[in-house]
């Protein structure tokens, strides 16, 4: 983040990226206002009566309408709320650290006897004694009182609960670093919290991908243990990287041809490069038992070669015959010019091996058993399909107003499928 910094009346207030930056007029009235990131905005510092700037500008004048401040400038960044950042809220961490941590902007810094992204990853007494019981697997460990020594190498029993999944603990550049460097709080995520730290579900589409990490880490199908593990999931947030990539021009490298698609097939690589050289897990089936999540629109079209035996989570299972070409007429996401030896020629999605998964929606238990139970099961009987319009192939992509998703809802055995 930058910040307003000495001198101002509000030194801890953050100058989100536009708001420090002179905005170009549109041409026309119609079009949006673009910035100039080569010039910076010293109007955010002003103390002109008449409209102060973004650093200077008391909260309650502003909400009471007594002064004026740059549109550009508002308050985007997680762990603060208000117009004016004027209030510190809990940010969001996987699993909230889960209670054994403290959550710094994304990152969870775990207490002592705790580690992994979520500190939940405890000691074997840990496991036993203070989870919730609704997580404790039985347990069988000798009495503490019988122990002469301090407890650290201790054999613990656990009867499992099949199938098994084994989550790899990537570095913080696949997760945690990628949360902390969301350019809005509403990114990626599937929640946030308001004011008063309650929690505020997100409509963002891609929230799916931290809901499913989230469930699977606190799972009572979760093994720590890789080689006893029926499936291997590999917990990349594409999800945050793709919307950072939008508007961070330091991640749109030359090399990656200046494509968010290429940066995100380059990042996958990145992490099937650190688990095949520093595990023996995936070597043994060539990776078919490796889990990958895909949440953007194009889901694993862009997968790189070297992991696509593995299993792909997707929101879309395309099946196009044409998956040679991309489809998309959005220019940020067309893969056409990724290289044959980084993609390979896979197809999108192979429904011998894929699943889709339902994008993120906010939860509403009322509304879906409302409508689930409106009419009697043999009285819906409707399959119900949809084609949008996706709009036609734009020589400078596709306008946002056409873009309209694709989606099929059917009624089976007293479920809705998307």
């Amino acid at each position: 983040m930058c910040f307003c910094g000495p001198g101002t009346k509000y030194p801890d207030r953050p100058v989100a990226e536009a708001c420090g930056f002179k905005t170009i007029v549109p041409a026309k009235p119609d079009d949006p206002k673009l910035t100039d990131w080569t010039t910076p905005d010293p109007d955010v510092f002003t103390t002109n009566s008449s409209k102060l700037g973004w650093c200077n500008v008391d909260p309650e004048d502003a909400y009471s309408s007594k002064v004026k401040f740059k549109e550009e400038c508002h308050c985007k960044y997680d762990g603060l709320w208000g117009q004016f950042c004027e209030t510190h809220v809990e940010c969001i961490c996987i699993n909230q650290c889960s209670g054994h941590g403290h959550c710094r902007g994304g990152f969870c810094q775990c207490d002592s006897g705790y580690f992994g992204i979520d500190c939940s990853i405890p000691s074997a007494y840990s496991v036993a004694y203070e989870w919730p019981s609704w997580l404790q697997a039985p347990v069988n460990l000798p009495d503490l009182k019988n122990l002469s020594n301090i407890p650290i190498n201790v054999n613990a029993v656990v009867e499992k609960k099949r199938p098994l999944i084994y989550v790899y603990d990537l570095p913080a550049e696949f997760d945690s670093h990628l949360l902390e460097g969301r350019h809005y709080k509403l990114e990626c995520v599937n929640r946030i919290y308001d004011e008063k730290n309650r929690t505020i579900w997100t409509r963002q589409l891609y929230g799916a991908q931290m809901a499913l990490y989230e469930s699977i880490l606190a799972s009572p199908h979760r093994t720590l243990n890789g080689d006893e593990a029926d499936y291997f999931y590999v917990p990349v947030l594409d999800s945050c990287l793709i919307t950072r990539s939008d508007d961070a021009p330091h991640l749109q490298m030359p090399e990656d041809l200046r494509l968010r698609s290429y940066h995100t097939l380059e990042y996958y690589r990145k992490a099937y490069d650190h688990i095949a050289q520093r595990y023996p897990y995936w070597n043994r089936t060539s990776g078919r038992d490796h889990i990958w999540f895909f949440s953007w629109d194009e889901g694993a079209c862009y997968a790189p070669k070297e992991i696509w035996n593995s299993m792909m989570l997707v929101h879309w299972g395309n099946t196009n015959t044409k998956h040679e070409k991309s489809t998309t007429a959005y220019w940020a996401d067309n893969w056409d010019d990724i290289p044959l030896d980084r993609r390979g020629n896979h197809p999108c999605f192979d429904p011998r091996k894929d699943l889709v998964l339902p994008a993120w929606k906010e939860p509403n238990p009322g509304a879906i058993w409302l409508k689930l139970w409106a009419r009697p099961r043999i009285n819906r009987t409707t399959l119900f399909y949809f084609n949008g319009n996706l709009g036609p192939a734009y020589e400078e992509g596709r306008r946002e107003d056409t873009y309209v998703s694709i989606y099929v809802s059917v009624n089976i055995c007293d479920q809705i499928v998307y």
